[in-house]
């Protein structure tokens, strides 16, 4: 009897093997290495990117590709990162992970090109890198309808951030250096609108929203090394202030708490109806609300790195917030919860700025290759994305792209970004020389539907059917 019911079971167990083979058709990952392991306890990315250069130092690929494989994993929108990882797998001629994930880069409408680097030669030589390759190229082609609109006629420094004046019919341009605040027309001129009345006022501009409906502008401001009256007792001082539309004339000021701690307000809106005013400080990742003339903290998101831009639907039901490193997100007004916006084979990495349009999201990205800027349609609830429409990438004048503001139908940006210029002390880099800030246009008005998928934006699959 004892040996029937062995033979009964190793039947049993070999029918079991067996059904298992069939549902798993491919087998199961291996297990994490020691070196796996040690990595996945740290989310610090000095430390793992100092991990890669000592491996790939010392000649030891395969726990330089393991170190890559964190980075991705901790920052996933990161093309940069993502295409090291693909460049490792292409020394070490491991040709499936490096397709797949120069094939998930193409998806995602990442133009860099494998062909510029011999790290790529051992895996180079199928058909299917060469269509991967050119694919790639594809998405680096130039696509909008987008123009440069206004060159600025000013050589004030740092003119880095933007609204518009409906009154005047002018943009408004801060300046992060001298915290001036010009009034510039279509054609250029540039006359100056506010500026500090006195020291500590407020600092070098960096975010600006203006409420037409009660005639006020305001500003973000923060005492960083780039202020030309720069007072290092003082760093990471920040405040917000509401102006006069017309005159510049200050009205209000909120200062953010002096906690010995920097602040940097990198982005704020204003909600059309009630003019409640929100803000972000990228650095303590804090989202701070001004209304009945009182500054609060509203809500910190500690999981954050580094929060860029923000805006509001009309009826302040969502706050849409991005993260320059993680991505895309929501802050539910009435829920008081944040949820993650994403949607399969799209990359939400280095957004600086969003802007609200009718029931979408208006993103500037300049951080992956291409530049771009995109058109995300929300759905009916507000709380996920459904689609992405690109409206503008791969131009010559996208040379950083920065904030924006709407105008009608017509999304308006700081075409060439001139921060890159200055050193970490506030200094122009040697050599460096800066030019007038140019202002780009771009419909935003583009139905998702209206035009055929771009080019950078399709997969392999779709273009084999051309």
């Amino acid at each position: 009897m004892r040996g029937i019911i062995y033979a009964l079971i190793a039947i049993i167990g070999l029918a079991a093997t067996d059904l298992q083979a069939q549902a798993l058709p491919t087998p199961p990952p291996p297990l994490l290495t020691d070196t796996e392991l040690e990595l996945a306890k740290t989310d610090n990315i000095g430390e793992i990117m100092a991990a890669a250069k000592a491996s790939y130092d010392g000649g030891d690929l395969r726990r330089y590709t393991y170190a890559l494989k964190r980075l991705v994993q901790l920052r996933p929108y990161n093309g940069a990162f993502m295409f090291k990882l693909a460049q490792a797998y292409g020394e070490q001629d491991m040709k499936t992970p490096a397709y797949d994930l120069l094939l998930r880069m193409q998806a995602q409408g990442l133009s860099y090109d494998p062909s510029k680097f011999d790290q790529f030669k051992p895996i180079a030589t199928t058909n299917a890198y060469a269509y991967i390759v050119q694919a790639l190229k594809t998405n680096a082609e130039p696509w909008g309808a987008g123009k440069v609109a206004v060159t600025v006629a000013s050589d004030v420094e740092l003119l880095e951030s933007l609204a518009y004046d409906a009154d005047s019919e002018q943009f408004l341009i801060g300046s992060a250096h001298t915290g001036q605040i010009l009034a510039v027309d279509m054609d250029g001129k540039a006359v100056e609108r506010a500026k500090p009345a006195k020291a500590g006022d407020w600092w070098g501009v960096l975010a600006m929203a203006v409420d037409s409906e009660r005639k006020s502008i305001w500003v973000a401001s923060t005492m960083l090394p780039h202020f030309a009256s720069f007072n290092r007792a003082e760093l990471g001082r920040g405040v917000i202030v509401r102006l006069d539309l017309a005159s510049g004339e200050l009205l209000e000021r909120f200062e953010l708490p002096f906690d010995g701690k920097p602040h940097v307000v990198a982005g704020m809106t204003v909600a059309p109806n009630s003019g409640t005013v929100y803000a972000v400080d990228g650095v303590s990742n804090q989202l701070y609300r001004i209304k009945d003339s009182a500054i609060e903290p509203l809500v910190a998101l500690p999981a954050s790195i580094n929060l860029r831009g923000i805006t509001i639907d009309p009826q302040e039901r969502f706050l849409y917030l991005s993260d320059y490193e993680l991505g895309l997100m929501a802050a539910d007004m009435n829920k008081n919860e944040v949820v993650n916006l994403k949607l399969a084979n799209q990359n939400f990495g280095g957004i600086e700025h969003l802007s609200w349009y009718e029931d979408r999201l208006i993103a500037v990205q300049n951080v992956n290759q291409p530049k771009r800027i995109s058109s995300y349609s929300l759905s009916a609830e507000g709380d996920a994305v459904t689609k992405v429409q690109p409206l503008e990438a791969n131009k010559p004048a996208l040379a950083e792209p920065t904030i924006g503001t709407l105008v009608g139908d017509q999304f308006y940006f700081i075409a060439n970004s001139q921060r890159e210029l200055y050193g970490p002390d506030g200094k122009l880099i040697a050599g460096a020389k800066p030019e007038r800030r140019q202002i780009y246009q771009v419909p935003a008005d583009v139905g998702v539907n209206s035009l055929a998928p771009p080019q950078f934006n399709r997969t392999p699959a779709d273009k084999a059917g051309d």
